[in-house]
């Protein structure tokens, strides 16, 4: 009789392990969501090497320099939180086409904020892609656990976060070799003496070289929401309704949510203060040029993930 009663006992867990991680009609959407994840890991780290970049290509000080940190990570802040209310309202699939086309209108921007050699549209550019990307980190996550068997759940946001980094790490070489080896040798001395045309016509093909990962990616980015536009996925959320003040009110009063944004916020701050810098750092105390000083921020962000 024990042994009748212990195999009826683990007999649900034997059928909850068997079940396929990606079921077979989702595994379109997994890949695609996938390829989200390294996106965003990849824009995310290609945008810390603007800092130096639009500093030498716009003359500008540090501090200046630094609002494209601003723009990006405060889109961040922004546009988070409705995020998580578009898709409770509508659905996933529809958190993932907002949050797609949100960074292809702003990649978009980045070809008129070069023409017209315009800083302060490209902070504009930046903040609407970034907040692309906002929504594509709320919905991804969730969406990816949504697609098959609860139990396996986990192990399909481990596999799909673990192409972040990959994308992360593309994104340091798309910047070093794209972007930051594309970069005049002109020194800010050597600018000042050049007239009008001259500095136009520099800034003009560094400005290209650096639209050209960001535009080149609306292409994935298009594919990606075309097929989930066309898709049929009945993926709406089915928890609670709960209006704007409910939901923030109950976060509030719980203790490990609350301290938990409060150490991610100081976490993220000081990784993103370092790394922005880390270049600039370089620069100034061995006296390399950018497209070198990248490659102490490439050695820097191997060993975080190494550690991770």
């Amino acid at each position: 009789m024990k042994e009748e009663g212990f195999a009826t006992a683990v007999q649900p867990d034997i059928q909850e392990t068997s079940a396929p991680v990606v079921p077979k009609e989702y595994r379109l959407y997994f890949g695609l969501l996938v390829t989200c994840f390294a996106l965003w890991g990849l824009l995310n780290n290609m945008t810390d090497n603007l800092v130096p970049s639009f500093a030498k290509i716009f003359m500008i000080k540090a501090v200046d320099s630094s609002l494209v940190q601003v723009a990006f990570y405060g889109a961040y802040a922004v546009l988070a939180l409705p995020a998580a209310f578009i898709i409770k309202r509508y659905s996933y699939r529809v958190g993932v086409l907002v949050g797609l086309g949100f960074y292809m209108v702003g990649a978009f921007g980045y070809i008129p904020a070069a023409i017209l050699q315009s800083y302060n549209l490209f902070l504009v550019s930046i903040f609407v892609l970034a907040g692309g990307l906002s929504v594509l980190e709320t919905t991804c996550n969730p969406f990816v656990l949504s697609l098959g068997d609860e139990s396996t759940s986990v192990r399909r946001l481990n596999f799909a976060q673990a192409f972040n980094p990959l994308g992360s790490m593309a994104g340091l070489f798309l910047a070093k070799y794209v972007i930051l080896s594309h970069l005049n040798p002109a020194t800010l001395e050597d600018r000042l003496a050049m007239t009008p045309d001259q500095l136009a016509a520099v800034r003009d093909v560094e400005l290209f070289w650096v639209c050209v990962p960001y535009v080149g990616l609306i292409l994935i980015a298009f594919i990606i929401w075309c097929a989930f536009f066309r898709s049929k996925l009945n993926d709406k959320d089915a928890g609670e309704e709960m209006t704007v003040k409910e939901a923030l009110s109950r976060l509030i009063h719980l203790p490990r949510y609350a301290f938990g944004v409060v150490t991610q916020f100081f976490y993220v701050g000081v990784q993103i203060a370092v790394w922005t810098w880390t270049i600039k750092y370089v620069m100034a105390n061995l006296h390399v040029i950018e497209s070198e000083a990248a490659n102490f921020y490439i050695y820097s962000s191997l060993q975080l993930f190494e550690v991770q």
